[in-house]
């Protein structure tokens, strides 16, 4: 059975019996209390709960994949909370019949026994107004810039994560020419992404980004980094490990 990624990041607050039917213009206060319902439910693994807040063709979206109503009310079992924080909430009035929930989540607790990843998520959930009912109808998880953790630093070079990858900083004596660098990015449920970058030179202090072509970087364990370049008529290879 799989998982969804929100239920490794996600959940908390009190459940009604059912959605209310409620005024559409309501929807600044009604929103936000409708998504704790709903985190509210993930929290108590209520299914019933839950299934009655989303909608029948509710799809949540993240790292892990896209995932049915279906998925995340079978998921339930397996996440066990006891903790959260929500901070940042905004309303993004969509249509008359449509609104956009955007804020950011940080939990405590685990998946199948294992600690779930104390790393922020910014979630945005869209709701639908439906036969005189609010449904949730989308969730979409990104990861929050917040887990910039992984760094390293050895040799020539130092390195950082930034909101959209990871910066190196060559601290040689020297300047680089011809460089040529190659990373391995180590994710964190096993899985391995390759890049290859070509700079015409490097000098000492100066910075190279490599943008990473993940949803956010939050996932990444590991980065193997190497360079080979010329440096003063000389062949030159340089590496750095960096880990979260």
């Amino acid at each position: 059975m799989r998982i969804s990624f929100l239920l490794a990041l996600t959940s908390v607050l009190p459940v009604a019996a059912d959605g209310p039917r409620t005024a559409r213009g309501q929807t600044d206060t009604v929103i936000p209390g409708l998504e704790e319902r709903v985190l509210e439910a993930r929290r108590n693994r209520d299914a019933a709960a839950l299934g009655r807040l989303l909608a029948e063709d509710y799809v949540e979206v993240g790292g892990a994949g896209r995932f049915t109503r279906k998925d995340v009310l079978a998921g339930l079992a397996d996440l066990h909370l006891t903790g959260y924080a929500v901070d940042d909430v905004r309303v993004v009035p969509l249509t008359r019949d449509a609104t956009a929930l955007t804020y950011r989540l940080a939990l405590r607790g685990t998946l199948r026994g294992r600690p779930i990843p104390a790393v922020p998520v910014y979630v945005t959930s869209v709701w639908v107004h439906r036969g005189g009912r609010w449904r949730l109808a989308l969730t979409q998880l990104t990861p929050a810039a917040a887990a910039r953790t992984l760094t390293g630093t050895g040799g020539d070079f130092e390195a950082d994560l930034t909101p959209n990858g990871v910066r190196y900083a060559y601290r040689g004596s020297a300047k680089l020419e011809d460089v040529r660098a190659t990373l391995v990015v180590r994710l964190g449920d096993g899985a391995r992404v390759s890049y290859e970058r070509f700079w015409g030179s490097w000098r000492p202090g100066d910075e190279k980004e490599v943008r990473l072509s993940l949803a956010g970087v939050s996932p990444v364990e590991r980065i193997d980094f190497s360079v080979s370049a010329e440096r003063e008529g000389k062949k030159y290879s340089g590496s750095l490990v960096s880990r979260r």
